[in-house]
């Protein structure tokens, strides 16, 4: 066929388009596989990232919540520490002085205010505490350091470190933790801190001396953050708690703290006293003694018998039975109610009042030079009060002005009486209490007509009127108050009546060098029973001399107080405790405690006596059935009940002492005892997220 025929030519030119067209379309699909392949790779990839950063945001937001879980367990296991501070045993106020002005920062000791026996209920700043810082020394945080159980975990240097580092506020860091990959599960490098802690707030110091270390918990923050390399894949960041504020307290407990205390359990004639069925304390009891010589003995008639105490029974000696108890298998558990320790450590009685002697004219405990000896002591109240004030019988109340007593217008503190007094009345006058002192033929009454505003006068005689003149509450005798005889004659008394004696807002100790004698009722205007928050108190205590009711016979009497006599061979009782007081017995009743060294015996138990009568028996008779000899013969007719003699007792507990409540001034034990205001330091409330990414 020729070259240029047609339909040859028409041919070529359609395969050629063919050719082409395949070419296109080969082209185009490896396009679009090319872009589906591009397209899928992509997707797995941004699916893959997707799980890492939901895998990591998890794992952050886990470590976050579990950090905080871990801060706050740190913080309440700190709080047991401080709930667990002890002061050793002897430690003296001038140490604890020193050691809480370091914890403050202070350059020096903090000191006590020179008015610290009138400060307002709510106490004096003794110190605001500078913030703690990095550069701060451990040793600034020895007070807690030293006065807690270091953790054998710990070194010495380490313990320090852990308080200083606890305190530094919301700069402390609670927990950290970093950790590289832990493997194939882990998303990345997880880093976790927590921060917060305590802050020093303050130290605080109220009436009679009893200090509080303020200080605060801050909010904890954590934060958690997953990285790979130097990218952040997740972070949370959570709060919890608050800002809140705690204390621990500080004070020397007062003896007031026990229903009954006792150095010895001896009687007068010092045979051996027990605890016999019946007996039944509501209060904390302790006792002293010497095993098998003045150690307490106990008595029980049957299975379910023996004494019972409710509050918690200490002793310094092991426990012992009575070898008349007829029954020596009584569980402990049910006698002992409150709780027991024997063989615990011994507590001692003061051997002195003159920390009582100085309250009542206004000074400081350690304001004297030379000491608390008794001589220092007179030597201050000559000083304060007069030069006769320490020779010369009188009762003195003011500051001295230019040598004439009592020339103030103010009370010094309380009312120190010098010498004798035969009555000390106390009363009412409304809502406010009178106190009214004989000495010898002068009657000086101290009438309150105000809060602080007194009227003073001498056998009915207006003498001063004191105005902004608040009376710390310590009347101190130097002698003995009222006399054994007559009955009921003289000593401490109410107004007599059956109205109440110390009023509503009235807290009061009345001290003496020597014996003090009751004679009659001396009750509160509100009773623990009817009001658990009453504020009234009375504390009585002999430095030298007994405590004795010595009332009217037949008569009961009624006492609102804490009873406290020192002295060897001292202690609470009554005046003929041994003889009759009438038919029936009367009775004591007493709501507070006694704290003795050895009893003074309060009465004796009712008895059942047998009668008989004379009756003329005849012995022989004549034929005729005469009498013709007889004699005299006791024939028994049957019991009668002999009222024992003394008193005898209906003692209950107060328990405002269970918290602290004291008279004020009452004599303290001497040994720092640490309080702290709360149970746990952490606090969950708030919980929220503040930042996730």
């Amino acid at each position: 066929m020729s070259i240029d025929s047609p339909s040859a030519l028409s041919r070529g030119i359609d395969q050629r388009l063919a050719g082409n067209t395949l070419l296109v379309t080969l082209l185009g699909t490896a396009a679009i596989c090319t872009v589906l392949v591009a397209t899928t790779a992509t997707v797995t990839l941004k699916g893959q990232r997707s799980s890492t950063d939901n895998r990591a945001a998890v794992e952050a937001q886990y470590a976050a919540e579990s950090a905080l879980a871990r801060a706050a367990s740190q913080l309440d296991r700190a709080g047991g520490h401080l709930k667990g501070l002890t002061l050793t045993s002897g430690t003296q106020l001038s140490t604890v002085l020193v050691q809480l002005g370091t914890l403050c920062g202070a350059p020096a000791a903090l000191a006590l205010p020179a008015n610290l026996l009138t400060l307002p209920k709510a106490g004096q700043d003794l110190c605001i505490a500078t913030k703690s810082a990095v550069a701060d020394s451990a040793e600034r945080f020895a007070f807690f350091a030293n006065n807690t159980v270091r953790p054998s975990t710990f070194t010495e240097g380490q313990w320090k470190m852990y308080w200083k580092d606890l305190f530094m506020g919301g700069d402390a860091k609670l927990v950290k933790a970093a950790a590289g990959n832990a493997g194939a599960s882990a998303a990345g490098a997880l880093n976790t801190e927590v921060t917060g802690g305590l802050t020093l707030e303050s130290v605080r110091v109220y009436p009679g001396g009893t200090m509080r270390i303020f200080f605060s918990t801050t909010r904890l923050n954590a934060t958690s953050e997953v990285k790979s390399g130097t990218r952040v894949l997740a972070a949370r960041e959570y709060t919890d708690g608050g800002i809140s504020s705690h204390y621990i307290e500080l004070s020397q407990p007062s003896f007031a703290q026990y229903q009954y205390f006792v150095n010895r359990r001896l009687s007068p004639t010092g045979s051996r006293l027990v605890f016999w069925d019946g007996d039944r304390f509501e209060g904390r009891v302790h006792a002293n003694g010497t095993p098998g010589e003045s150690a307490p003995l106990f008595y029980a008639q049957s299975q379910t018998g023996g004494p019972r105490f409710l509050g918690k029974y200490t002793s310094s000696p092991a426990f012992e039975w009575s070898d008349s108890s007829p029954n020596k298998a009584v569980s402990m558990d049910d006698m002992f109610k409150g709780g027991y320790a024997f063989n615990a450590q011994p507590v001692d009685l003061p051997t002195n009042a003159n920390n009582q002697r100085l309250a009542a004219a206004g000074i400081e405990p350690g304001a004297c030079v030379g000491g608390v000896t008794l001589t220092a002591t007179t030597a201050c109240l000559g000083a304060k009060l007069g030069a006769s004030s320490v020779v010369q019988s009188g009762v003195y109340y003011t500051a001295a002005q230019n040598g004439t007593v009592n020339g103030g217008n103010r009370f010094a503190g309380g009312i120190y009486v010098k010498g004798d007094v035969s009555n000390l009345k106390l009363s009412k006058n409304g809502e406010y209490q009178v106190i009214e002192i004989t000495q010898g033929t002068l009657i000086t009454q101290f009438r309150q007509t105000g809060p602080t505003t007194w009227e003073v006068r001498e056998n009915g005689t207006l003498r001063k009127t004191m105005t902004n003149s608040p009376f710390n509450g310590m009347l101190f005798v130097d002698g003995k108050v009222g006399t054994p005889d007559p009955r009921g004659s003289a000593g401490l008394t109410g107004d007599g009546t059956d109205a109440p004696d110390i009023a509503a807002e009235s807290q009061l100790t009345i001290a003496a060098s020597s014996d003090v004698y009751i004679k009659d009722d001396a009750t509160y205007s509100q009773g623990p029973q009817e009001n658990p928050n009453a504020k009234n108190v009375l504390g009585i205590f002999s430095e030298g001399g007994n405590i004795k009711v010595n009332g009217q016979s037949g008569k009961d009497i009624t006492v609102d107080a804490t009873l406290m006599a020192s002295a060897r061979g001292k202690g609470f009782g009554t005046v003929d405790y041994d003889e009759g007081r009438g038919n029936p017995q009367p009775k004591i009743r007493i709501t507070g405690g006694i704290i003795e060294e050895q009893s003074q015996g309060v009465g004796t138990t009712s008895r059942l006596e047998a009668k008989y009568e004379t009756v003329r028996v005849c012995t022989r008779y004549d034929w005729r059935g005469q009498c013709t000899r007889s004699r005299d013969e006791q024939r028994f007719v049957g019991y009668e009940e002999v009222p024992g003699a003394g008193y005898s007792r209906n003692f209950k507990w107060d328990p405002r002492f269970d918290a602290g409540f004291a008279p004020p001034f009452f004599p303290t034990q001497g040994q720092f005892e640490a309080r702290a205001s709360f149970t746990k330091l952490s606090a969950p409330k708030g919980f929220r997220a503040v930042a996730s990414e």
